[in-house]
């Protein structure tokens, strides 16, 4: 039995009892479900008794009902008594939520809003093919550039609201739908937008020195591809230049975030794009957010010279097939409300000459409903032909019933043209199981013209809600949305970083790197599609791995490193000559430790183009050594082992069960080609920075700073500003919330 179950029964005296003792003794949405030896039909039959508009579903045998706790446990062969549970949604809250996003950046309700983290103070640089619709309402006067005459694509406007859109539409544009429920990761941060690869009048190398010279830019976001493969070329080598701040172009460094592509799927390993495999990018492939699973098609690593990309994971994606649908009715609709078409399945077994086309189980009619179920990402179910002028037709109404919030898309065909993105309207599911009713405005279409000769339903569009050209909103998938996400956890990084230390520089790019990577979630699992490469599903096990690198990027974690003064800055001045700090565990946990470096450019084409190679050791109590996690490109689908890295500038060291005690952080260099190369130090103890410190630093507890918080360290001043004060309510949240998982 599970621990929280037995304490259950412990605490009520005897077996579980059936109600959920989060609930209040009042009337409510429930979610009542039976016992396997229950006889369903009585149980049914009394839920339908205690609740008229009770939805029952057979194969989970449970019951949504209206009432209170009390009276459902009195069901007969009831199991549990729950909340009705809110409906998967594929919007951004999933995203935000498995990101962690929700627990550093509350909103508290008002309006104009108020956010406890926000980016405020923050300007990110979009680069992106196409320019973003200036006046959506979620930019608000925070598009400080966009560029002249970009082409017409809602790509960068879906990339900068996943950023930084502030949800100000959501409420607007679908009545009903919670006010700023559509909000991205940093919400007050200030954009600019620049087409990839230059404009007529700037090459790419000029926006870049123009964004951080001129205009303040903090960070680059950039969500394209110029091939794959993963060949660190010319360019790549160019921008490690710039994020290692080329002093003869670039005045100071900042941090880039990269989207690897989106053919994983299509090519297997070593699908990463080529911009994507620059040394000192922040390479993001994409996840599903309602399951923190890889998203199929997510590009991988390696690079072509061997090195481990992507360097994290966020979510890209919104991955709930299988989801039901059950059309009830199908009108179309003249201006006096008269309906000139209808379908309503009236007669069982008869589909009236609709059809499943694709991503759809072939369609069934009975008891005046359309049934199927959604199989894939792009389901259509096309209607019969037909023959109206398009003016005799105002509106179309659908009543439905969903078993999953989604998005649905409406399309016609004209003899104007045939089925195209510009004939569509979207609109979203609730998936509340019970039959909800749409109207789409179609008169007013400029695209509802000639004569209407067949319409279409695709009844999930299944993703995450991003704002669109026009004011809207449109689910979409890709690692384009994962790459500003934590392009937006970076800006809620630098804004804390920035309060804490007011007047102080920037960190280093590479600071926030080994902040995403010591607190990120290690993501264990198989891929829902087949590997090309492998003929089987992609694995990715304990530790980093070229499909998901060091794990899905946690907020919380990363946000309190850089608040609390957790980021430990340290040089190799000499190879050779090791660095030592430590880190002191007062409880057992799981001990992150990550170093990272922006090395300098490499040598296009190389089979090995890192310059500068250190190497991270952790020492235990004992005196036993713990080298980094490697992988091995040759045979890409293997699992991490440890070893000594001589390839990554990102090197992580784990132990699972690390033992409390002084634990030795040691920084080697191996190699130096010219200079002292600086580096970033974050240690993480079950997902929560911890503090780092200089031996020499007094030992005994009235110096060591606070006891045990929750942590199982010690925390102290690391010297890099504001003394650390304890973990406070952001990190104790993440802690709770990855124990959670």
């Amino acid at each position: 039995m599970p621990r929280h179950l037995a304490l259950l029964v412990v605490l009520l005296g005897c077996s579980p009892h059936p109600v959920d003792p989060r609930l209040e003794a009042v009337e409510q949405p429930l979610l009542v479900t039976a016992t396997t030896s229950a006889s369903w039909s009585r149980f049914s039959a009394a839920a339908v008794d205690l609740d008229p508009d009770a939805s029952c579903d057979p194969v989970l045998r449970n019951c949504l009902i209206d009432t209170d706790p009390a009276t459902a446990a009195t069901l007969p062969g009831i199991l549990w008594v729950q909340a009705a549970p809110g409906p998967p949604e594929p919007t951004l809250d999933g995203a935000m939520s498995a990101l962690g996003v929700d627990l550093v950046r509350p909103w508290d309700g008002l309006e104009p809003p108020e956010w406890e983290v926000s980016g405020a103070g923050v300007v990110a640089s979009i680069w992106d093919p196409d320019g973003p619709d200036i006046d959506h309402l979620d930019f608000g006067d925070r598009i400080l550039r966009a560029p002249e005459a970009a082409p017409g694509y809602s790509h960068a406007t879906q990339v900068g609201g996943a950023l930084a859109g502030d949800g100000a539409a959501t409420a607007q544009v679908y009545d009903g739908w919670g006010p700023r429920r559509w909000a991205g990761v940093a919400p007050e941060t200030d954009l600019l937008f620049w087409l990839a690869g230059g404009e007529p009048d700037l090459a790419f190398g000029e926006q870049l020195q123009e964004a951080i010279n001129e205009r303040g830019a903090d960070l680059g976001s950039f969500s394209y591809k110029n091939g794959i493969g993963g060949v660190y070329d010319g360019l790549d080598s160019a921008i490690d230049g710039i994020i290692r701040a080329d002093p003869e172009y670039i005045e100071r460094p900042i941090p880039f975030f990269w989207a690897t592509a989106n053919d994983g799927d299509e090519e297997g390993f070593f699908s990463l794009a080529d911009y994507a495999a620059a040394k000192n990018v922040t390479a993001v492939g994409a996840t599903n957010a309602n399951d923190d699973s890889l998203a199929e098609f997510s590009s991988m690593g390696p690079t072509a010279d061997g090195r481990l990309k992507p360097d994290v994971v966020a979510p890209g994606c919104y991955d709930t097939l299988a989801v039901q649908v059950e059309v009830d009715e199908v009108r179309l609709l003249d201006a006096d409300e008269v309906v000139v078409e209808r379908w309503s399945w009236d007669v069982d077994g008869d589909v009236e000459g609709w059809t499943a086309i694709h991503d759809l189980e072939p369609l069934t009619a009975s008891g005046g409903l359309l049934r199927t179920t959604v199989l894939g990402r792009d389901p259509h179910m096309h209607g019969p032909e037909i023959d109206l002028p398009a003016d005799g037709v105002s509106t179309v109404e659908i009543d439905f019933q969903a078993g999953s919030a989604s998005w649905a898309q409406f399309f016609w065909k004209t003899d104007g043209g045939d089925w195209a993105e510009e004939r569509h309207l979207d609109y979203p599911m609730p998936g509340t199981g019970q039959i909800e009713t749409v109207r789409l405005d179609v008169g007013s279409h400029p695209e509802w013209t000639g004569q209407l000769l067949q319409i279409r339903l695709d009844p999930a569009s299944l993703g995450l809600t991003v704002p669109e050209d026009g004011g809207g909103y449109v689910p979409n998938c890709g690692t384009s949305l994962a790459a500003p996400m934590v392009a937006g956890v970076a800006a809620l990084m630098l804004q804390r970083w920035r309060e804490e230390r007011p007047g102080a520089e920037a960190p280093p790019p590479s600071a926030y790197k080994a902040a995403l990577a010591a607190t990120a979630l290690d993501l264990v699992g198989e891929s829902s599609n087949v590997n090309p490469d492998l003929g089987v599903p992609t694995p990715y096990g304990e530790g980093p791995d070229y499909a998901t690198g060091h794990g899905l990027v946690q907020a919380p974690g990363a946000v309190e490193a850089f608040a609390a003064g957790l980021v430990t800055l340290g040089e190799a001045a000499e190879e050779g000559e090791a660095w030592e700090r430590l880190v002191e565990l007062l409880a057992p946990g799981r001990l992150n430790v990550a170093l990272a470096w922006d090395d300098l450019p490499g040598q296009p084409g190389a089979d090995v183009v890192l310059e500068n190679d250190l190497d991270l050791v952790l020492v235990d109590p004992d005196g036993g050594e713990h080298l980094p996690w490697v992988l091995d490109p040759d045979d890409p689908e293997l699992p991490a082992t440890r070893g000594v890295n001589g390839i990554d500038n990102l090197e992580v060291v784990t132990v699972p069960e690390a033992a409390p005690g002084l634990w030795a952080v040691r920084v080697t260099a191996a190699r130096l080609v010219e200079d002292a190369q600086p580096f970033a130090i974050v240690a993480a103890v079950d997902g929560t920075p911890a503090a780092v410190f200089a031996p020499e630093e007094p030992g005994d507890d009235d110096d060591r700073g606070d006891d045990d918080d929750g942590t199982g360290c010690r925390c102290r001043s690391t010297g890099q500003g504001a003394p650390n004060a304890g973990l406070g309510l952001i990190g104790l949240l993440g802690l709770a919330r990855r124990r959670s998982r």
